[in-house]
């Protein structure tokens, strides 16, 4: 998928060094993909426009994992961004299963980091 990406020309791959001999690969972004997603889903967001199926979703998928707020710089974070989001996030548009899965992923590292917690008791 990386490589399909950069054939597209969405993203940028350079060959660098790192402390002048290990080899690493520096990504950057190649288009103004980025930018028109983050307008149709500020337009949604914000504006109250009707967002195509895909921007929905994505919308639901970053409202139910909790990165919404990340994108304060382009949506400026509010209570209206928040319930917009929440909204398509409950919303018919096959995101729904995705916030369930999200929701009782956490849940279930939260439980494994708790039995953990007690169960592995230091002993002194």
């Amino acid at each position: 998928m990386l490589d399909r990406l950069i054939e597209r020309g969405d993203l940028n791959r350079e060959q660098t060094k790192t402390l002048g001999i290990f080899p690493s690969t520096k990504l950057s972004l190649g288009s103004e993909r980025r930018a028109t997603l983050i307008a149709q889903v500020r337009a949604a967001l914000i504006e109250g426009e009707t967002p195509t199926p895909r921007i929905g979703a994505a919308i639901a998928l970053l409202s139910a994992s909790g990165t919404l707020p990340q994108f304060y710089r382009e949506i400026p974070w509010s209570g209206t961004v928040f319930t917009r989001g929440k909204e398509l996030e409950r919303g018919d548009w096959g995101a729904s299963a995705t916030g369930s899965a999200v929701t009782r992923t956490l849940a279930a590292i939260i439980t494994n980091a708790v039995i953990a917690a007690v169960v592995v008791i230091p002993r002194v």
